[in-house]
């Protein structure tokens, strides 16, 4: 017969209590314990039960129990003899508790190889194994280091030494409005469907299939779960912490980054600059009607009109092009795309291509445009908006095809500008509807601009399904708008629209690497920044359409 242990403990000295019930067996009566600040020891149930409170665990003195599980939940997996509610239940520490139970050879039930036995907690009907938790053969224990107080016990979940699903990462760190993707690991079970949750509801974020998990706007410690259909008992579980300093600082940090050079775009090429590209020390950027060439060093070249007219005769495009040119007054050169007034205003994203081809999205007459690095008009391609145009390592042109009042396409051509997919679906988890391309980093991930979920940045793999999102809206100087771009490491580069003025480069993850401002000498708050892009030594370069200026900062260690 079993009568409950209860085991007394006073900071540094333990009082045991015995006595006799009315049988003569001997009883343990409940007795509370009380653990400081300092930390201590509780030893209860004959030394099979452990809990060592490490110093800053509690911060004010509180009376600890250990009872024998007066209802644990039925699970022949489980040593239910050896289940203990720990209170004052719903407890939560500063520091980890660590908690060991020890168990006898002959109550390892059958069917379950002690291997596999863990702590587990019992959660509503069912028991769930603790992150963490181990098991020692050879001293009969299990523990694991706890948060809180509630019902523990040794035992493997579901019946089933075998059945077990693990998460990875089982603990990580990570922003407000940061994604993941956890890896499931399932064994021991035929059916390997699960259903994901967040055990605190959605104020701990939120988890869609295939384990996307999307982190609150708020911080705090969260239980991402993957439940088995087949078997609901088993489940396993992993910890989020999400930090509230996600990466804005509260005042403008130390220049990372310096302002080298500006650059004043010639005149009649002032209105209307957006789009920035590099390609071997060389920078193409779209001004109103043209291409512009320069070096990364700031001196100009020259430039290359890509202007067309409407067929008088019928329908269709009548492209007309007028060379490259070396002067900046509209007198220089003959100009009839100035002359009869349809030359292209709507010149916007612009790319490089390995070998220095130039690629131009002009959505004013629904086309792109393709230019070879002497600036030679090459090949045009009908689409109905472009807006943006990168390359990937693959040496495939994407485009983006704003869709008005619908979803925007992602449309990828071959360089000979064969059409190849028509892409508005990335996957479960990602509703994008309005989007900028921003490039691709070395592995071929896709990176894309804008507003989803409260995040500026969703990423897609090679194949076009959607990895997660980052870098958050909002927050004053932190807002995440205007010219975006990525670099081959996969680093996000931003700018803020409100004062002050800041550009801001994030990891993939949405942590802030670096922050600088948009100003320099003799140059103050550029309030429209049109386009961005990075070199291949770190240099950052921007547009600047308000004062007709191109821009470039440095590392500021280099």
């Amino acid at each position: 017969m079993r009568y409950p242990v209860v085991c007394t403990v006073i900071l540094l000295s333990i009082l045991l209590l015995t006595g006799c019930g009315g049988d003569g067996d001997p009883t343990h009566p409940p007795a509370g314990t009380s653990i400081g600040p300092d930390g201590g020891t509780v030893s209860a149930d004959a030394g099979r039960v452990t809990l060592a409170f490490p110093a800053g665990a509690v911060d004010d003195e509180i009376d600890v129990g250990v009872e024998p599980a007066s209802s644990p939940p039925a699970d022949a997996g489980m040593i239910l003899a050896r289940a203990y509610d720990l209170s004052p239940d719903g407890a939560q520490f500063q520091q980890p508790v660590t908690l060991t139970i020890r168990y006898e050879d002959d109550q390892v039930p059958v069917g379950v190889v002690e291997e596999d036995l863990r702590l587990c907690k019992a959660v509503g009907a069912a028991w769930q194994t603790v992150p963490g938790s181990v098991v020692d053969t050879g001293a009969n224990t299990v523990s694991a280091e706890l948060t809180g107080f509630s019902m523990y016990g040794p035992g493997s979940p579901g019946g089933s030494g075998e059945a077990q699903i693990t998460l990875a990462p089982s603990e990580i760190t990570m922003p407000v409005f940061g994604t993941l993707t956890f890896d499931v690991t399932i064994e021991g079970l035929e059916d390997e469907t699960v259903t994901w949750s967040v055990v605190e509801g959605i104020t701990g974020g939120q988890v869609r299939g295939y384990g996307i998990y999307n982190a609150p706007a708020g911080g705090g410690v969260f239980h991402v779960r993957a439940t088995s259909v087949e078997n609901p008992s088993v489940f396993g579980e992993a910890e989020v912490t999400v930090a509230t300093n996600w990466g804005c600082p509260e005042e403008p940090p130390e220049p990372a980054y310096e302002l080298v050079w500006i650059v004043e775009v010639p005149s009649i090429f002032q209105e209307l600059i957006y789009g920035i590209a590099w390609h071997e020390n060389q920078l193409w950027v779209a001004g109103m009607g043209c291409i512009m060439h320069w070096t990364d060093t700031g001196q100009y070249l020259g430039w290359s009109g890509l202007g067309a007219k409407p067929d008088p005769d019928g329908p269709g495009i009548v492209h007309t092009y007028v060379g490259y040119h070396t002067g900046a007054d509209e007198n220089d050169s003959p100009h009839p795309w100035l002359l009869d007034g349809a030359f292209s205003w709507g010149l916007a994203g612009v790319a490089c291509d390995a070998v220095g081809n130039v690629y131009v999205c002009d959505y004013d007459y629904s086309r792109v445009q393709k230019m070879s690095p002497g600036g030679t008009l090459m090949d045009i391609w009908e689409v109905d908006d472009p807006l943006s145009v990168a390359v990937s390592p693959e040496h495939s042109i994407y485009v983006v095809d704003h869709v008005p009042a619908g979803i925007d396409n992602l449309l990828r051509y071959t360089q000979a500008g064969v059409h190849v997919d028509t892409i508005n679906s990335f996957g479960e988890g990602c509703d994008l509807t309005y989007f900028h391309l921003m490039g691709f980093d070395q592995g071929g991930e896709i990176f894309l601009s804008s507003r989803f979920d409260g995040r500026a940045v969703a990423r897609l793999d090679p194949e076009h399904e959607y990895l997660g999102s980052s870098v958050r809206y909002g927050d004053g100087m932190c807002e995440a708008r205007g010219a975006m771009t990525v670099d081959a490491e996969g680093d996000i580069y931003t700018v803020s629209s409100t004062h002050p003025f800041l550009f801001k480069k994030f990891d993939r993850d949405g942590w802030l690497l670096a922050a600088w401002p948009t100003s320099g000498p003799g140059y103050e708050d550029p309030r429209g920044i049109g386009g961005m892009t990075v070199d291949g030594y770190g240099n950052v370069y921007a547009t600047d359409w308000t004062n007709g200026m191109i821009l470039k900062f440095q590392p500021a260690d280099q």
